[in-house]
């Protein structure tokens, strides 16, 4: 990154103007490939280890709301006993796309498990022909690897955009959640790579295609717009509140169809969120000090201590600054499972993780969570920052 005096100051003004060096794009490909087919690697070999065939990417079990399509789409497998996780329901989804009546058949919460359609859609999109079975599950895989992928590059995209280093690039694709989003078919993983396409799209001033990724993102997992707001009060720009306003609008009128269109149904009860730090006691109470979910006490400790380190060490004028901490306060709020268990604290402690790297990769030095003025096109930030001759 060079500096430069600005010529829109005088002379013995300690304007500068901040120019990004170019976007490392062949670095940041090639760190996020290599890391993405590592996790994939690492998943199918997991995959062979407990069961070589396609359903148990799904992980179904015969007491899960989706048994009775799964027992018909793959007879051949012998299914566990037990509740299963949430890949089957998603399967159910994606096997039935367009009649939300049909797929709520398979479905514990049929308004929250659609308001997350976009997954589903993907892989149907993936593999277009009716019915299900190994193609449509390998078209969930193929989204999943790609979503990994087109993580990792934004990652160190938008960490370069910020004045940062390009390894983030590396680390996406192999956090805990990214695993398990992989492992078990869900759509974290590529919720929250929407979300940094999104940002990244933003800090190269793509705002229209930034907002309508973000939308995307929203139909995903519509709490990244927890990420989004955060951005926005950083930002302080028009562009980065209608990022913002966007993907809200678009999670609410969403919702509110789909409580038009899904046949009555009793209340769904929505349990995830509670008290404030009440469910990380739960869950050291309950989970870890029982000597369970190893892995999910690994990935909140570990999300919780590079977020607290992040917090310490940059302002509240990053860019990325209140998005951290309004999605450190939402973490506070989910009850026991969610962060104590492998499947819920793996990807519930996602975005906290991941942000604070990407706090962490960047130089505070060199960051401007200010408006974005309409100056040089390659600039970040206000493309202004006042200091002496000593600034970088």
């Amino acid at each position: 990154m060079t500096v430069t005096e600005s010529p829109r100051t005088a002379a013995p003004s300690s304007a500068l103007l901040i120019t990004p060096s170019p976007t490392p794009w062949r670095r940041i490909a090639l760190l996020a490939l290599l890391s993405t087919l590592t996790m994939a690697t690492l998943v199918l070999w997991d995959v062979n280890r407990t069961g070589a065939h396609p359903a148990n990417l799904l992980q179904g079990m015969t007491n899960g709301p989706a048994y009775a399509l799964l027992h018909d789409d793959f007879p051949d497998v012998e299914f566990l006993p037990g509740l299963g996780l949430d890949g089957q329901q998603y399967y159910a989804m994606a096997r039935h796309p367009a009649h939300f009546d049909q797929a709520a058949e398979s479905l514990d919460r049929p308004i929250y498990r659609w308001q997350r359609p976009l997954f589903p859609w993907l892989a149907r999109v993936v593999h277009p022909t009716s019915g299900g079975g190994g193609g449509l599950v390998a078209a969930f895989f193929a989204v999943g690897v790609a979503a990994l992928l087109a993580g990792g590059i934004a990652a160190g995209s938008l960490s370069t955009a910020l004045g940062g280093r390009a390894w983030p690039a590396a680390l996406f694709p192999l956090l805990p959640g990214a695993y398990m989003s992989l492992r078990v078919t869900v759509s974290d993983s590529l919720a929250m790579a929407l979300v940094l396409v999104a940002l990244a799209l933003s800090a190269h001033r793509r705002a229209w295609l930034a907002v309508v990724v973000a939308c995307l993102a929203a139909l995903t997992r519509e709490t990244t717009v927890i990420v989004f707001v955060g951005w926005a009060l950083a930002r302080r720009s028009r562009a980065s509140a209608l990022l913002a306003i966007a993907p809200i609008a678009t999670a609410g009128m969403w919702a509110v169809w789909l409580r038009l269109t899904l046949p009555a149904s009793p209340p769904e009860k929505v349990d995830e969120l509670g008290l404030p730090f009440v469910g990380l006691l739960g869950a050291a109470r309950d989970h870890w000090l029982e000597g369970t979910d190893r892995l999910g006490m690994l990935s909140t400790v570990a999300a919780l201590a590079l977020t607290a380190i992040a917090l310490g060490r940059v302002t509240r004028t990053h860019p990325l600054a209140p998005a951290l901490a309004l999605s450190l306060a939402f973490v506070s709020l989910m009850n026991h499972n969610v962060v104590g268990i492998d499947f819920g604290a793996t990807r519930s402690t996602m975005p906290l993780a991941i942000l604070a790297l990407l706090c962490l990769a960047t130089r505070q030095d060199r960051v401007d969570g200010s408006p974005a003025s309409h100056g040089d096109a390659g600039m970040v930030g206000p493309g202004l920052a006042s200091g002496g001759p000593t600034s970088r």
